[in-house]
């Protein structure tokens, strides 16, 4: 066992217990000669005395004071060293902030380049587009001037024709000298070697049977126009002939082009359809509305399904019957 404890001792015990941070404040400072105030409160609060409960009281709110203040100091430390995580954490953001912004500069550098390089190349495009479009423009303006002129000979080419029938016809009526009538040998006419298809009216309700029907129909005269082409030496038998095969419907859509093609037989300038191409397109774009390719599609996948249907079902027709 250790030797007990002498009564100074106990006394710094009874201090320490009661006012523990004035005790140590007093025990770790550093005084003068002969001003250190520890034996003076050991003495006053070892004995007894008219002034002991004044000190005491006066030792406790210095205590309580004092207590205030180191918690209120514990307080600021832990603050301030929140405050200096939060600064520490705050340029660690602001380095990689600035780390991130000069990598976005170096990114907007370069896309600024490539931009550059395309707005570059787009101009170099439109250079080339405008020199394109004025090429055009001349070809185009070239091929307008050739038009005229296929025009032009075309209406020449129909007007010697018509001469050419007129004056045979002139020949054939012609007379000697003396009056008397010569009958000349008439060059015999082509025969037609095909036979005509029945007209085409036009007056289907259903768009695709409609169109079928046509379709048929213009193959049927185009097979004609090849095989006695001798039959239709000018655009005018031809365009004749295609007309007269149309009826119904059909006919009351291109009537007002063969009236003023039969008023001007002379002048195809002044008709609808200067010959059957042109012709063709105006009844195609009337009755040629879908897709044949599709439509055949469509009727194929239609006898398919009718077809899958019979043979899953092979005895339904046995049962009808």
């Amino acid at each position: 066992m250790g030797e007990p404890a002498s009564e100074p001792e106990l006394l710094l015990r009874a201090l320490l217990e009661r006012w523990p941070h004035l005790t140590t404040v007093i025990n770790s400072g550093t005084f003068p000669p002969d001003t250190n105030p520890g034996p003076l409160i050991q003495t006053i609060t070892a004995q007894d005395g008219p002034n002991k409960a004044t000190f005491v009281a006066m030792l406790d709110c210095l205590e309580k004071n004092m207590s205030e203040l180191i918690a209120q100091r514990d307080r600021s430390q832990s603050e301030l060293s929140k405050r200096v995580q939060d600064v520490e954490e705050y340029d660690a953001d602001l380095t990689r902030a600035t780390k991130r912004i000069s990598d976005l500069d170096e990114l907007v550098t370069t896309q600024r380049n490539e931009v550059d390089g395309v707005k570059q190349a787009l101009e170099r495009a439109r250079a080339e587009i405008a020199g394109l479009n004025s090429k055009i423009t001349d070809l185009n303006t070239h091929q307008s001037m050739e038009n005229t002129r296929v025009a032009e000979y075309n209406r020449r080419i129909s007007k010697l024709q018509d001469e050419k029938a007129e004056l045979q016809t002139r020949l054939l009526q012609a007379t000697t000298t003396n009056g008397a009538s010569i009958l000349l040998e008439k060059t015999s006419k082509p025969r037609r070697t095909t036979t005509n298809p029945d007209k085409f009216t036009g007056g289907q309700q259903d768009t695709a049977k409609r169109q079928s029907a046509y379709e048929r129909w213009k193959t049927q005269v185009e097979q004609i126009l090849v095989v006695d082409a001798e039959c239709f030496p000018r655009a005018l038998d031809t365009l004749t002939f295609i007309t007269s095969l149309l009826s119904g419907k059909a006919w009351d859509a291109i009537q007002d082009g063969v009236q003023k093609m039969n008023a001007n037989p002379k002048d195809p300038e002044l008709w609808t359809w200067h010959d059957a191409t042109e012709l063709w397109r105006a009844l195609d774009r009337r009755y040629i509305l879908l897709d044949s390719t599709q439509s055949a599609k469509n009727t194929l996948d239609t006898e398919n399904r009718a077809l899958v249907g019979r043979v899953k079902n092979p005895y339904r027709q046995s049962r009808k019957r």
